[in-house]
């Protein structure tokens, strides 16, 4: 009896902590309490190389786009955004914010401004992403999804 009641413990225990990892978050919260002022400024950061006249050159080359909460962009960002989820990983509890790797060949930095603060999502295409400063993961299966965002995101800027 005591082993069985062991297990069960042990079980319920492992069932808490994977929920508590793969539970999906939304990217709503960027975007509560939005006040008439507020604004979104995204910066796109090329990175990797180009070749010109034959000649491998750096990228570098960045993009920046401010959107006011009455545009259509505004919507369209939280839209996309709304599309895909996020999730804790053991790095979210910990200081380390630092990221490596731009798998998407860029990296999209999002920060909504608002009235009393400012969130922000930077991201590089691989599996993390930032999220106010803490790392979490973007889908459950490799990068596919987080460069899947980025993407469209990037997209509706240069439109």
């Amino acid at each position: 009896m005591k082993k069985r009641f062991m297990f069960l413990v042990l079980g319920l225990i492992v069932s808490a902590f994977a929920l508590f990892f793969m539970w999906p978050l939304s990217f709503s919260v960027m975007f509560d309490d939005i006040s008439d002022n507020a604004r979104i400024y995204v910066v796109v950061n090329e990175t990797g190389v180009k070749f010109e006249g034959g000649v491998e050159v750096p990228r570098g080359e960045v993009t920046e786009h401010i959107i006011t909460s009455d545009s259509q962009k505004f919507q369209q960002i939280q839209q996309i955004l709304d599309n895909f989820s996020y999730r804790r990983t053991f790095r979210t509890f910990f200081s380390d914010a630092s990221m490596m790797g731009d798998d998407a060949g860029f990296w999209l930095s999002i920060y909504v401004i608002r009235e009393n603060d400012t969130r922000s999502i930077i991201t590089g295409g691989t599996r993390e992403i930032l999220v106010n400063s803490r790392v979490y993961r973007v889908g459950y299966w490799g990068n596919r999804a987080n460069i899947e965002m980025m993407n469209e995101i990037r997209s509706l800027l240069e439109s």
